[in-house]
């Protein structure tokens, strides 16, 4: 019998884990006015948008959940809506940051040009799988 080599998938399930207690919150933006101020790997409201319903340095997320497939153990949220009387003005990014440790960026995500006047804005995250969810470790 040969001996596995690498990182078990219990283990990258694990410190996937241990974002449970920590208020990761998604933050909108516009990348035309974002420039370098993400480039520090963490978040600042340069670039952020303002609007009615929307509250400075983004929504805190819900519904965390972990998995795994194979080797690689990812995370994934509910998505994130405002509203319904929401006002977001044109935005292409998401910031998706651990609040609790200083807006440590865990993903920056670009998505085509959006927005909503009085009604309700859902980001729908993507799908919960090893290769298309929101935060993976292989």
């Amino acid at each position: 019998m040969s001996a596995p080599y690498g990182t078990p998938v219990e283990f990258k399930a694990k410190l996937l884990e241990s974002l449970a207690n920590h208020r990761i919150k998604c933050a909108l933006m516009c990348s035309e006015d974002i420039g370098d101020s993400l480039d520090a790997g963490y978040f600042n409201s340069s670039g952020e948008i303002s609007g009615e319903g929307y509250d400075s340095g983004g929504q805190e997320l819900s519904g965390f959940r972990v998995m795994t497939d194979g080797n690689c153990a990812f995370a994934t949220w509910a998505n994130p809506t405002w509203g319904p009387n929401a006002s977001i003005p044109e935005v292409d990014t998401a910031v998706i940051h651990d609040a609790d440790q200083g807006g440590l960026i865990l993903g920056v995500y670009k998505f085509d040009y959006c927005s909503v006047r009085n009604g309700t804005f859902m980001l729908e995250l993507p799908e919960a799988t090893a290769t298309e969810a929101l935060v993976r470790i292989r």
